[in-house]
């Protein structure tokens, strides 16, 4: 029995069609050119579903991925690039101390200005500023070298003696521990062009402490830096300058007094050489200040900021002073 010419071309036709889309699903053709992203209902597909590697940087469209979309515990700080993260995306008050591993915060990492000093071991040293001269914490003047603020002091007649800093930080410090010393100055007139001087009340140990006298032994050590011109002026190193001297007799045992001033090495040097009853070293007794007076004869204001001393700088601003590690 034979088939008819039409069902025979119909069913060839059919066949081919067949063969055609066996081979296109076959090699994904279908799939490539008709299955869209609008094709695929939201939350649908899983992380099962994704080949690992599949989705990468490029993948993801910026801001997409949020902070619910992560998994607790599944980024590690390897995972993180180093640099990636900085203060701006860490929220405040979200990093506390149990969330930094001992020893992970050291001094370089503490910036200018970011831990306040006690205001309290830092003030006008009442025993020692004199008449109508005031001391304290200011704003400016303009270009000060730390911050916005500074130290000021001012005298108004030539009595007057101002006086600000600290009695008991240093207490107890070796002179001969110092290292390095450095501050700025400010002055905004040019007569008189005075420099506020820096302070260190000292035992110089030359009388053993079991001696009444021993015990009550003090002297004043005294930087008095050199008039200088209009506006900031730094001392840098001011250990090595030989403008250092010693008040009362012991000024004359060392040789360093205001008429024949002396660099802080050689002055500690003459301490320590000095035939006497005791052995100890030289040392801070108390105080460590800043000084304007007495002699200025005219009334003037000054200003002081980025005190060094050694290994640390404290900044004086408005709202406190300020300690950070030097660099």
């Amino acid at each position: 029995m034979s088939t008819h010419p039409i069902l025979r071309t119909r069913a060839a036709a059919i066949a081919a069609c067949t063969v055609a889309l066996t081979l296109a699903f076959a090699s994904g053709a279908v799939a490539a050119a008709k299955i869209t992203s609008a094709d695929i209902k939201d939350h649908t597909i899983q992380a099962k579903d994704l080949k690992n590697g599949a989705v990468g940087t490029q993948q993801i469209k910026n801001s997409t991925v949020q902070s619910d979309d992560i998994k607790n515990g599944t980024v590690q700080s390897g995972d993180v690039k180093d640099g990636t993260i900085t203060s701006n995306d860490i929220k405040d008050g979200t990093v506390a101390s149990r969330d930094l591993a001992k020893g992970s915060v050291t001094a370089d990492k503490i910036a200018p200005g970011a831990v306040a000093f006690p205001n309290s071991l830092w003030g006008t040293v009442l025993r020692n500023q004199v008449g109508a001269a005031r001391s304290g914490l200011q704003a400016g003047p303009t270009g000060a070298p730390m911050g916005d603020g500074s130290l000021q002091l001012v005298t108004t007649q030539s009595s007057d003696l101002a006086a600000y800093g600290n009695s008991f930080d240093f207490a107890g410090f070796p002179l001969d521990s110092i290292t390095g010393l450095s501050y700025s100055s400010y002055n905004p007139d040019a007569t008189p062009a005075v420099r506020p001087s820096l302070r260190m009340e000292i035992n110089p140990h030359l009388v053993d402490d079991s001696t009444p006298g021993g015990a009550l032994e003090f002297t004043t050590l005294i930087y008095d830096p050199a008039p200088g011109t209009t506006g900031w002026v730094t001392h840098t190193n001011i250990q090595d300058d030989p403008l250092w001297y010693l008040t009362g007799s012991e000024g004359a045992t060392t040789g360093c007094t205001q008429a024949n001033k002396c660099t802080l090495a050689a002055l500690n040097a003459a301490l320590d050489g000095h035939v006497d009853t005791d052995t100890a070293a030289p040392a801070i007794s108390t105080g460590v200040y800043f000084a304007l007076g007495s002699g200025v004869v005219d009334p003037t204001e000054t200003a002081v900021d980025k005190f060094v001393f050694n290994s640390f700088v404290f900044d004086f601003e408005p709202n406190g002073v300020f300690l950070t590690p030097a660099p």
